[in-house]
């Protein structure tokens, strides 16, 4: 009886390590160890066990390997799951960062769009410490004298230069788009004038009273070239038009008196 008795609390605590799958090789290992010295006092105890007690030792031992067996079984399937639980969470992280990434790029976005505003606002700066606007300028010398104006008007835009005294020794208007362009001499006379009329270039020189002198124009496809004396009557005209050449003569009075050809 006392062999049944160890061997009933050897399945019991069989029973015990199926309850805790980390203690169960520990438990296993008890459990043969129980049952080494159960057969050590059935065999070599005060009396030895009847045949049949022998044979049902041997079938719950039977038993008891194919439980144990059972539980290892157990524990290789719960590795697997664990590797396996594992691999899923080593996953499901790396869903989480690849659901991230576009947050991240949005993020980079918004802030390459902040830092192009505020090149374009420093740029904006940088040109504005470069522009001045206004509808007119001046340009002074130490003692006060203006050498300098551009002044914009509803009819146009001029720029004058004046000398040291002040006076304008030069004038660039732009008037009803027409450019042109005077030098005066030290008494404010013109004396000379370039224009752009229709797309025809004109030049004009003047004397001190601001009559003509010389005048080249273009014509056609040439030019011609006009030489006046003091009256401002011409005396002289040449020309060069569509690969001809001619020669003008005139008198005081204006008429021609020698043509070539």
């Amino acid at each position: 009886m006392r062999a049944e008795e160890r061997l009933a609390r050897a399945e019991q605590e069989l029973e015990k390590a199926k309850a805790g799958r980390t203690a169960a090789t520990g438990h296993a290992l008890w459990l043969l160890g129980a049952l080494t010295v159960v057969v050590a006092i059935g065999c070599g105890g005060h009396a030895p066990a009847p045949p049949d007690q022998g044979k049902m030792i041997e079938e719950r031992l039977a038993e008891v390997e194919e439980k144990l067996g059972k539980v290892k079984t157990i524990e290789q399937r719960l590795t697997r799951i664990e590797q396996e639980l594992a691999i899923t969470k080593t996953i499901e992280e790396r869903l989480v960062k690849v659901e991230q990434e576009p947050a991240k790029a949005k993020t980079l976005e918004e802030r390459l769009a902040r830092i192009e505003q505020e090149l374009t606002k420093v740029k904006a700066q940088e040109t504005a410490l470069h522009t001045i606007r206004a509808k007119r300028f001046e340009v002074v010398d130490d003692k006060g004298k203006i050498r300098a104006a551009l002044d914009v008007t509803a009819a146009g835009s001029k720029l004058g230069l004046g000398d040291a005294a002040g006076k304008p020794r030069a004038l660039l208007t732009v008037f009803d788009d027409q450019p042109r362009l005077n030098l005066f001499d030290a008494a404010g006379k013109s004396r000379l004038e370039l224009t752009v009329s229709d797309d025809q270039p004109k030049l004009a020189l003047f004397d001190a009273a601001g009559k003509p002198l010389a005048i080249l124009v273009t014509i056609g496809k040439g030019a011609g070239l006009s030489l006046h004396d003091a009256t401002s009557e011409a005396r002289a005209v040449v020309t060069a038009n569509d690969g001809k050449a001619g020669l003008i003569i005139c008198d005081a009075a204006g008429k021609i008196i020698r043509g070539v050809p």
